[in-house]
């Protein structure tokens, strides 16, 4: 196969076929899975630079970016900062 326009097709027939268009107009709502009071919710959350530089020291910089769209690489590069 020698004509790039054709591999394209080939690979989106592939990626098309193993992934599923979802309905997005009925998403249902989640259970509420907390009591009625405040000391049933995880309202304070505390973690120390350590914590954090613990946790950025094992990251792998060959991985792809998660969610917030940063890159492993330059986390890990600027840890110290």
């Amino acid at each position: 196969m020698s004509h790039p326009g054709a591999m394209a097709d080939i690979f989106n027939k592939q990626f098309l076929s193993v992934f599923t268009a979802e309905d997005t107009t009925n998403i249902p709502q989640p259970a509420n899975i907390f009591g009625k009071f405040d000391s049933d919710r995880l309202l304070n959350v505390e973690f120390t630079v350590e914590d954090v530089k613990a946790r950025l020291a094992i990251l792998r910089e060959d991985k792809s970016p998660g969610a917030d769209d940063l890159s492993p690489r330059l986390l890990t590069v600027e840890a110290d900062q």
